[in-house]
Formats: C-alpha cells, structure tokens, sequence
C-alpha cells in the first residue's frame, strides 16, 4: 500500500501518510483540494488532491480557486449587479483610463 506525502502552501512536504491518513487531515481542514500529492516511490507527483484518490471533500471545502483568491479584476459586488457586469465595468474603466493617458502623453508631445 503507497504512502503519500503532501506539501503544505509553504512548500512544506509532510508524510508519508495512509489515505485514511490524508482523509483524516482533510475532514480537519489541513489538506485541500488544491494540494499537492505525492507517492513515496521517488515521490512521484500524483496530483491536487481533488482530483485523485478517490478522496472526498465536504461541500464547504470544495471550493474553486477563483472562490479562495480573487483575480484582479474581481472586485466582489453581488448586491446591485452581477459579478459579470461588475468586472466588465471594472476592465472597461481601466482600458479607458489607459487610453486616456495614452492621449495625454500623445497631445503634450504634439505641442511641443
């Protein structure tokens, strides 16, 4: 039966662990989704932890990546619009915002 290791979002690798082990540490909240596996045969990358072992998540920890860390773009308001439209208007303001400086630039070259 393979051992596996998983490393924690400081590049920590812990283990080796059984998979009751790893569903243990899930059902505590210390492994996620997104973490990383590894078998102990020259640990070898198995995957995020979501995606194999037939490992299960509650529906609380089964997050997106886009849920946890927010892009750039996403600026979170869900009570007047949608988030859609929100950031559609948020990349429209900063397109325009750069092409305003970029005219700006473009007439103080031309008077001189």
């Amino acid at each position: 039966m393979p051992n596996y290791f998983y490393t924690d979002a400081d590049g920590k690798v812990h283990g080796p662990f059984s998979v009751q082990h790893i569903q243990a540490l899930i059902d505590q909240g210390v492994v996620t989704p997104t973490t990383p596996l590894e078998t102990n045969h020259k640990h070898k990358y198995v995957g995020l932890a979501g995606q194999c072992l037939g490992l299960k998540f509650d529906s609380a920890t089964q997050q997106t990546s886009s849920e946890t860390s927010p892009g750039f773009f996403d600026i979170g308001s869900t009570r007047l619009i949608t988030n859609t439209w929100t950031s559609i208007f948020w990349v429209l303001t900063i397109v325009l915002a750069i092409l305003g400086c970029v005219i700006a630039i473009g007439f103080a070259f031309v008077s001189h």
